[in-house]
């Protein structure tokens, strides 16, 4: 007889009686025998917990083992661990083999944010022969259950490169490929840099090995621009890819320095010298040059000049002394006393930069010109009325203090007279009378006197001295002839002599004018009569 609907792996007690026309007959022993292990069952609770590079499958028995569960199968496409042993079956399936006192194993060496699948069934044998050969029964396999492992950082960006960008002193274009294995979803990429070589000046590099963020930017651009950088400046950049799983390993470094512009103002702009016409300025370089300065341009002006004068001082970079080979200068060819305002720039690639400014007064001097408009007349017979404007501003050299005059007679240079007088006009007294004078008149600074302008006036006339030596003779007995000596100055223009004679007994006077020798014949006298004589000069005044 065979029974049927018997229960998987079960053991059943079987005992066997005979029947017959009269009843039952009497019941064998008992035997107890097993149904044959059948298929297991899914095993319950398949479950992973994803790292970034690993999962940890987990798994409990099977509700119905259906017999003595021997081991697991595991189908996966997940890398196999070493220390697990291998099996094939349905020809073509590789599977895993863990024994059955294993309810969890972990896949190492995974590839970050990758999908995996895992379904795990039991096994059991089942005796075919007396010769203990026996068969595998591979119970029902779980559901496929799908996992991914977590993120994790990406490989490093690859082809980093940074450039000047032309034009711009305070830019920097990078630009790089995305990394070859993102190992996640790409959330960002992050330019570092640092300054490598701020000027070519050895004391601006400083001496710094941090890198900072300078740009972040989104995973969909793989070039970006580096703003808000120093001019004339190496900056040594990398970039970084991140996932959520973390960020790379750098990129490849790569260094590039930002365009020139133009420097700031030169320093300590001063100056060490001047006389009155020319001054000796020194200076030092821009704290920040941003660029190689090729010149400086001086530029000064004042307030007679149409247009400023430039300058222009060629320089070169004296590496020994991290210097540059001229910072002096001596500007010649100024104009006495005269306020000039200076201003110093450095040029460099990027343009001419700020300007330092100084201002400076040359030195007086000693007037360049005479006093103008000299002008003389007379204020008396003795004495003179001098006057004169100062010299014209521009050759004024300094603050005129005062005007020294000299003066002589034109006709007697060997005695010359001395004065000085802080006006503009001078009244020259306790000269002769009608007499010549040569006036010079020359403005004077704290330096020294300049130019003399001279003029010849003559003083006022006036009337004459008296003849001198006046005698007479007897020509006849009503005539005489009278002489005399001319006077020692006439004082004016000589006008010539004139006779007046008077009768004593009678007091009659008579007058002979106009006459221009200095003797006179008297006639039609009365005989033997006592006259007297008197001879004047004349001139202009009388």
């Amino acid at each position: 007889i065979e029974l049927t609907d018997l229960e998987v792996f079960s053991e059943y007690d079987i005992r066997v009686r005979a029947f017959t026309s009269r009843g039952p007959g009497i019941f064998t022993d008992i035997i107890r025998v097993r149904t044959d292990p059948g298929p297991a069952s899914p095993p319950t609770n398949v479950q992973t917990t994803p790292d970034r590079r690993s999962i940890l499958l987990e798994w409990g028995e099977p509700e119905r083992p259906d017999g003595i569960i021997e081991g697991y199968y595991i189908i996966t496409n997940a890398t196999f661990p070493d220390s697990i042993s291998t099996g094939v079956i349905n020809t073509n399936t590789t599977v895993l083999n863990v024994s059955s006192d294993v309810r969890s194993i972990t896949f190492d060496n995974l590839i970050p944010y990758t999908i995996y699948e895992f379904s795990v069934a039991a096994y059991s044998f089942q005796l075919m022969d007396e010769d203990n050969n026996f068969a595998i029964i591979i119970g029902e396999f779980s559901e496929v259950i799908t996992n991914r492992t977590l993120e994790d950082a990406p490989s490093s960006p690859l082809n980093f490169n940074v450039v000047q960008v032309t034009g711009s002193s305070t830019t920097l274009s990078a630009s790089w490929t995305q990394p070859s294995t993102l190992n996640g979803i790409l959330t960002n990429y992050t330019v570092y840099c640092r300054i490598s070589s701020k000027q070519f000046y050895s004391e601006q590099i400083p001496n710094s090995n941090e890198f900072t963020v300078f740009n972040t930017a989104s995973p969909d651009t793989t070039e970006v621009v580096l703003t808000g950088l120093e001019a004339f400046t190496v900056y040594e950049c990398y970039v970084t890819a991140s996932t959520n799983g973390g960020e790379s390993e750098p990129s490849n470094n790569d260094s590039a320095r930002t365009d020139e512009d133009s420097p700031t103002v030169p320093r300590d702009f001063i100056y060490t010298k001047i006389t009155s016409t020319s001054v000796t300025l020194e200076w030092r370089r821009p704290e920040c040059p941003n660029g190689v300065i090729s010149e400086y341009v001086l530029e000064y002006d004042n307030e007679s000049l149409t247009q400023p004068i430039t300058i222009s001082i060629p320089v070169e970079f004296i590496e020994d002394s991290d210097e540059y080979n001229e910072t002096n200068i001596t500007v010649e060819y100024l104009n006495e006393f005269t306020d000039y305002t200076f201003n110093l720039s450095a040029v460099t690639g990027g343009g001419r930069g700020t300007e330092a400014t100084i201002d400076i007064t040359t030195d007086e001097d000693v007037p360049s010109a005479s006093p103008e408009n000299l002008t003389g007349m007379f204020s008396s017979a003795t004495s003179l009325l001098i006057s004169w404007f100062p010299p014209p501003e521009q050759d004024q050299n300094g603050v005129i203090m005062g005007y020294n005059i000299s003066y002589f007679e034109v006709d007697n240079s060997d005695i010359v007279t001395y004065t000085s007088t802080e006006e503009t006009m001078i009244n020259i007294t306790g000269l002769m009378v009608y007499t010549e004078y040569n006036v010079s008149v020359a403005a004077y600074t704290s330096i020294g006197t300049g130019p003399f302008d001279s003029i010849i006036e003559r003083t006022d006339s006036s009337v004459p001295e008296a003849p001198q030596n006046l005698i007479y003779r007897n020509l006849s007995s009503t005539s005489i002839e009278v002489s005399w000596d001319a006077p020692s100055s006439f004082n004016g223009p000589n006008e010539g002599y004139e006779v007046m004679y008077i009768r004593s007994e009678t007091n009659d006077s008579y007058t002979i004018p106009n006459i221009s020798e200095t003797s006179v014949n008297i006639s039609g006298l009365e005989k033997y009569e006592l006259y007297s004589v008197q001879v004047v000069a004349l001139s202009d005044k009388g």
